[in-house]
């Protein structure tokens, strides 16, 4: 298999790259760095999902969901995360679901 592989692949290589940029900035504990890096890490997971009519309406698609547990570590670090985007929802990152149904 060659390495540089379709569009969609790199996309979704790109996509982890930017994770682990996100998570280098949360480690240097810099706020407004953290809060500016994760943009193209979005956008690269929004096209990649909205891709093709197939991924599109893939239930995986929905939330970004590598990015969302750097910014759940950061949010339980204290670090603000000021980042809004309906692939990371505000929600599941502060928790507001815990405690609402009785298990």
């Amino acid at each position: 298999m060659r390495w540089g592989g379709s569009t969609s692949e790199r996309r979704a290589r790109g996509q982890f790259r930017w994770c682990r940029r996100w998570f280098v900035q949360f480690l240097q504990r810099d706020a407004a760095a953290f809060n500016e890096a994760p943009a193209e890490g979005l956008e690269l997971h929004r096209q990649y999902w909205t891709g093709d009519e197939e991924r599109a309406g893939d239930s995986e698609g929905f939330v970004a969901l590598a990015l969302l547990g750097v910014a759940c570590l950061a949010y339980d670090a204290g670090v603000p995360v000021e980042v809004e985007s309906a692939y990371l929802p505000r929600y599941l990152l502060e928790r507001r679901w815990v405690g609402e149904y009785e298990t």
